[in-house]
């Protein structure tokens, strides 16, 4: 909840599209290895995780699709390796072949990017400065953006932008903080 409700308040609705990813990905394949080695995948059930890997990436930015589909891909290799492991890796490899007419015009442009491009420095592409690690435990230390409902007036402040605040605020909470010193 702290993920999804971080990511609207900075207005980055893209990286909610692909928020079910993975655990789509893992119950699709799941059932299928359930099912034994003994019994063939079933050429509906290969399409069905084909579409679903379509549809997956072509959802929002492609940052957690890739990490859904290599986690995921990872998880099959680890669970069974048989040729169920292959007929479902291929089956999202050919769900993901499938969206290149997306994504060829947009790998073409990769070399034109901000990114690669000599230009200035974008506002929001900065590093985590040590002052912010305070931030995991306490996020509202600096104060927050205006932007922000939270009760009081505590502008954010010691940064040159609220870029800061959305990159460094903890998106995940105390709870595997705490489960970390458990």
């Amino acid at each position: 909840a702290g993920f999804v409700a971080a990511r609207i308040s900075a207005r980055h609705l893209l990286f909610l599209e692909a928020f079910p990813a993975l655990p789509l990905l893992l119950l699709l394949c799941e059932t299928e290895l359930q099912r034994g080695k003994e019994e063939p995948v079933k050429p509906g059930r290969s399409a069905l995780l084909a579409f679903a890997s379509a549809c997956i990436a072509l959802a929002g930015h492609p940052q957690l699709p890739f990490y859904a589909f290599a986690t995921a891909g990872a998880y099959i290799i680890w669970r069974e390796r048989s040729k169920k492991t292959v007929i479902l890796l291929s089956s999202m490899a050919a769900g993901i072949m499938s969206t290149m007419f997306v994504w060829w015009p947009f790998l073409r442009l990769a070399a034109r990017s901000t990114r690669t491009l000599a230009l200035s420095v974008a506002e929001n592409d900065i590093s985590m400065p040590l002052g912010r690690l305070r931030a995991l435990i306490l996020p509202w230390s600096d104060g927050w953006p205006p932007i922000v409902a939270r009760a009081g007036d505590h502008p954010f402040h010691g940064y040159p932008s609220d870029a800061y605040f959305y990159d460094t605020v903890c998106y995940i909470g105390l709870v595997p903080l705490a489960a970390l010193l458990f």
